[in-house]
């Protein structure tokens, strides 16, 4: 009996640190604020201790090692790093360390969680969600007494347009033009990828449920939080996801659910916000925005495909490696210009060469493939579009929760049982 309470007392615990550290792993991926920014930027070095502290004593108390393959990757990223750094004739140890910690973050989510990082990354963003969608709807119905109450607890800096109190962000300055209500940034730092984080718990909760998911409340939890964010990337995603369930479906419940999908593309497609998006596609000047930056001084981060526009001429000037972590190599900076691009796939490309993007999309297509046998799911590539879209609007690609989704191989993830699934859920009820 003794030995039963111990062991139980000991799941409690294990389940408990294991929620708390995915806990961390998204938050830090929603990047709202400096500290938490500072997984990338070392602004902060305790906001860089507490991951890394962290992952290194779960390793220990999982006993947790490095697989061989882990070991391969590090020692391939440390030739790339000796070979750019041999060709700028400069080290920059910041930028080995922090892909050398995301890296090490992710094998760690994945060697500790194994599939179940699948499901606790679905329960902690719905009830993420939850808390965003109160603190939204106080925000629609009584902004300036919820600005007035969260502005002393903010944690984000001195920015007056965005105030962060870790588990939501107001940003005041994502007001669409047609709409008067505000779009919900959620947990991260603006609403394109808040509904970014909200799509991979859906693909996460379709996989791992069987496609089970509309009698639960997750689904239609987490689809309303994405209603609210009105992001184009969000929406064009959710579409994806639906043909994804649909494709997994019986073949006349496919024929069924096809053009319903296409209507609500053709309506989503129609919303004015989303014209705006296509808008914006033609009416940015590159040169303008540059000659802006040179004379006055200006920051700037240019949309989507502006930020791919321009950081394809870096990798047309560094087209095999890169520029590694030479920002000062871009040839926005040799102009004089301060310009962010955005986009994680034009990073890709402009950072890394041909390698990066050769790495990239062979880790991608293996690991999409290796979670359709490991889940017993049809449509490898769902999940290959997913990542890509997201890549392309967003810098998340080197932020260890995505790399969970597209470089950690399901070596890691034994074939998934929904029965030791169902146990495991159980033994959770059991904790409450």
């Amino acid at each position: 009996m003794n030995s039963r309470i111990k062991s139980l007392s000991n799941a409690k615990r294990n389940i408990a640190i294991d929620y708390c550290f995915m806990l961390m792993t998204v938050i830090y991926a929603g990047s709202a604020s400096q500290f938490t920014a500072s997984l990338n930027t070392w602004e902060y070095p305790l906001g860089l201790f507490i991951p890394v502290a962290f992952s290194i004593w779960l390793m220990y108390d999982r006993k947790l090692s490095f697989s061989y393959m882990f070991v391969f990757l590090l020692i391939g990223f440390l030739a790339y790093f000796i070979v750019v750094t041999f060709k700028f004739h400069e080290v920059h140890p910041r930028f080995f360390g922090m892909y050398i910690v995301n890296f090490f973050l992710a094998y760690v989510v994945v060697n500790a969680f194994k599939q179940r990082f699948l499901i606790m990354y679905a329960n902690i963003v719905y009830y993420l969600c939850i808390i965003c969608l109160v603190f939204w709807v106080i925000q629609v119905v009584a902004p300036g007494i919820l600005t007035s109450i969260l502005k002393p607890l903010s944690v984000s800096g001195p920015n007056e347009n965005h105030i962060n109190i870790v588990l939501y962000t107001i940003e005041s300055d994502v007001i669409l033009e047609n709409f008067a209500i505000p779009r919900n940034s959620g947990f991260a730092w603006e609403p394109g990828a808040f509904a970014s984080f909200i799509n991979l718990a859906i693909f996460s909760l379709l996989i791992t449920s069987k496609f089970k998911i509309f009698r639960t409340n997750k689904f239609w939890v987490l689809s309303v939080a994405l209603l609210t964010t009105m992001s184009t990337t969000g929406y064009s995603l959710y579409l994806i996801l639906l043909t994804f369930y649909a494709y997994n479906q019986k073949s006349k419940y496919f024929v069924t659910l096809v053009p319903v999908i296409l209507m609500l593309t053709m309506y989503i497609s129609s919303l004015p916000f989303m014209t705006e998006k296509l808008k914006e596609v033609s009416s940015f000047n590159t040169e303008e925005l540059i000659y802006n930056s040179i004379t006055w001084g200006f920051d700037y981060r240019p949309q989507r495909f502006e930020s791919i526009q321009i950081d394809f001429i870096d990798f047309v000037n560094h087209p095999i490696v890169g520029y590694g972590g030479h920002s000062e190599a871009k040839w926005t900076e040799q102009l004089g210009a301060k310009i962010s691009t955005v986009s994680g796939f034009g990073n890709l490309l402009a950072i890394f060469g041909m390698v990066g993007l050769l790495f990239f999309s062979y880790s991608l297509v293996k690991t999409s493939i290796d979670y359709k046998l490991a889940f017993g799911y049809k449509g490898w590539f769902f999940q290959t579009l997913l990542i890509i879209m997201i890549s392309i609007s967003y810098a998340l690609i080197f932020t260890p929760l995505l790399m969970c989704f597209w470089l950690m191989r399901s070596k890691y993830l034994p074939k998934f049982d929904l029965l030791k699934f169902k146990a495991y859920s159980y033994l959770i009820a059991l904790q409450k």
